[in-house]
């Protein structure tokens, strides 16, 4: 499920990504309220989805409904892209029902000004 959303993203399909929440599924991220619910995630996703870049490789950790992924965005030639991450999140029922993203925001703030 973990790497079927990181897959989604990197692709350029974030209607596929939204689709692994639940209805009332939740991605929290840095900086930004909170996405709750599929079409507010889709809507997130779709302007935001893809600025860590093309490729996604999670390195995971499982424990029951519980997964953790650190990732490190890269570009299609294998050069890195945005800044390292880390994704937990809570599956239940086949589905994730939370997502919390977790980057140094003064990097992304760093690259912007850039």
């Amino acid at each position: 499920m973990v790497r079927a959303f990181y897959a989604a993203l990197g692709e350029g399909r974030p209607d596929e990504a939204a689709r692994l929440f639940h209805d009332d599924g939740v991605l929290l991220l840095p900086s930004r309220p909170p996405a709750v619910g599929r079409a507010t995630i889709l809507t997130f996703l779709e302007s935001h989805g893809r600025w860590l870049g093309d490729r996604y490789e999670p390195i995971l950790m499982t424990d029951g409904s519980r997964a953790m992924a650190l990732v490190e965005g890269g570009d299609r030639n294998g050069e890195p892209a945005g800044p390292p991450t880390v994704g937990i999140f809570t599956i239940e029922g086949g589905a994730i029902r939370q997502a919390r993203v977790v980057f140094d925001t003064a990097q992304i703030a760093g690259e912007e000004a850039a």
